[in-house]
């Protein structure tokens, strides 16, 4: 069997799940911007002039949208819209609010309305209204993870995946090995992406289950920059520049080794060995 992941490729959808996700985390900027532009129409040049607001004065993107509506912050060009978009967003995540904690009316709210229209809604609405009743699906975050590494089985067989590659959440990692495991995305912003205490032990369980899926193999990897919509990932707020993460610091990747070619086996991080 292989298993495939519930496609989020149509709008009505992304904006469910950007919803949803607001409603866990309002600083996902991402989310948030997905939502500007797919309810509100505010495109990349609001949300830039936006974001060039929020890094001079050292705030989120979803704080800067909030000073422009309580006029702390001025945004000439495009301030009226994103004040706009703000509000609207604010009375949609108060609606949602009203009914977190009934997951069953909550899954109504966000992917009920249209999925009979909407394949790929309709296939969200069952699954979660599902699990909310048969699983152990207690709260958005859950319903969130769910959505993230939620698979349906496609017949293949197994030679047809002997040399595939397998793309999967940390997650879903448990209990499976592979001879080489590459973790991308190791940067602040995404891993642990909280200052949650509790949060960042999780993701450091997380990462400790994933790098010891591999048999004989391993590369982590992070970027410096992020451009377009990957600079939104996370709670980094549209700030190019990334930080590795603290996790990979903790490994030991904050220091320098002269590079040997007779090291063979050992990890490089870019220009750094250990």
């Amino acid at each position: 069997m292989l298993r495939t992941k519930i496609p989020l490729d149509n709008d009505a959808v992304r904006l469910s799940y950007s919803e949803l996700r607001l409603l866990s985390n309002e600083y996902d900027a991402l989310a948030l911007r997905t939502w500007f532009d797919l309810q509100a129409g505010i495109g990349s040049s609001a949300v830039e002039a936006l974001r060039e607001l929020c890094s001079e004065n050292s705030v989120a993107l979803i704080e800067g949208a909030k000073g422009l509506s309580s006029g702390e912050y001025n945004l000439p060009r495009f301030g009226s819209r994103i004040v706009s978009a703000w509000q609207r967003l604010a009375e949609r995540l108060e609606e949602l609010k009203g009914v977190q904690e009934e997951l069953l009316a909550l899954v109504e709210l966000l992917f009920g309305a249209n999925h009979d229209s909407n394949p790929t809604m309709e296939k969200i609405y069952k699954f979660l209204t599902h699990l909310i009743q048969e699983e152990n699906v207690e709260n958005v975050n859950d319903m969130i993870t769910m959505l993230q590494t939620t698979e349906f089985e496609i017949e293949h067989t197994d030679e047809d995946l002997q040399d595939a590659v397998r793309l999967m959440t940390m997650h879903k990692a448990k209990g499976l090995e592979a001879p080489v495991v590459i973790v991308p995305g190791l940067e602040n912003d995404l891993m642990p992406g909280s200052e949650d205490i509790e949060a960042i032990n999780e993701k450091r369980r997380l990462l400790y289950v994933s790098i010891t899926r591999s048999k004989e193999v391993l590369m982590l990897t992070h970027c410096t920059y992020r451009t377009g919509p990957g600079a939104y990932m996370g709670v980094g707020g549209g700030e190019t520049q990334k930080k590795k993460s603290d996790f990979l610091n903790e490994m030991g990747f904050n220091r320098s080794f002269p590079a040997d070619d007779e090291n063979t086996g050992d990890f490089r991080d870019t220009g750094e060995w250990l």
